[in-house]
């Protein structure tokens, strides 16, 4: 996701603001940037967007220092190659992080602030379909990193209603957290406890509950009062009855 499009934007840069970590001109200058950044949120009691943000999926990720006077810092990379951006932040609707000395050519870039319930994100100027995907099958809320940049020390917050940005309401349909149980297992189905009484309907997405690893995400095929039928695309390793399933995986 976005560490993708900041990756691409910085691996091309000979000098200046963008450059590969190591290299002894940018260091001092990045280094001062971090340090005033952080100074300055120390001083912010609470901020519509400032904070330490964070994004990884396990192969690559990145930190985000922002704040609105000592601009912006970042530093990401992969197994391969690693970067470091800094500048300043003009905000408006959306965030314009504009690097200095920007020698390569790749700035201006845009993040674009979300909050969903208690809980601050950043996301691409385009990621807005993205994310809203992902929380309509359950792939956020994350409780750890994430494709999106999440305020750290948001990992656990909760989330309430519809994700917001300064556009308004995105208009995901939350799913309902729900667990429930095999009860019958067949070849590319299974069985499972509940039904649209409790909330299920067809098309639902559920996943394992825990680390069992026996199964990847599966389909609400047929819903009945109290029971449920789930279409099972993928097997690992056979499942059993009485294993649970559920709406809101736990990463």
């Amino acid at each position: 996701m976005q560490i993708v499009v900041l990756a691409v934007l910085l691996a091309g840069s000979p000098g200046g603001a963008q450059e590969a970590l190591g290299s002894e001109d940018a260091s001092p200058r990045a280094a001062r940037q971090k340090r005033a950044i952080e100074k300055e949120l120390r001083a912010l009691s609470s901020h519509p967007w400032a904070g330490s943000y964070s994004q990884g999926n396990g192969l690559a990720g990145s930190h985000l220092l922002l704040a609105p006077h000592s601009g912006y810092f970042f530093e990401g990379g992969s197994c391969i190659e690693t970067w470091r951006s800094y500048g300043t932040v003009v905000a408006g609707a959306s965030l314009e992080l504009r690097p200095e000395d920007d020698l390569a050519g790749a700035g201006p870039f845009t993040l674009q602030p979300l909050v969903w319930g208690e809980r601050h994100y950043l996301i691409g100027a385009n990621e807005a379909k993205d994310f809203c995907d992902d929380v309509v099958t359950s792939r956020e809320p994350k409780q750890g990193p994430g494709p999106y940049y999440l305020r750290e020390g948001d990992e656990t917050r909760p989330v309430s209603g519809r994700p917001r940005t300064s556009a308004g309401e995105l208009p995901c349909t939350v799913p309902p957290d729900l667990t429930a149980h095999i009860v019958a297992i067949g070849p590319d189905e299974l069985g499972l406890d509940i039904g649209r009484a409790e909330g299920v309907s067809e098309g639902m997405p559920f996943w394992p509950a825990g680390s069992t690893g026996y199964y990847s995400a599966m389909v609400a095929l047929r819903v009945g009062e109290h029971t449920s039928t789930l279409y099972l695309s993928t097997l690992e390793k056979k499942p059993l009855v009485g294993w649970a399933v559920t709406t809101r995986p736990r990463p």
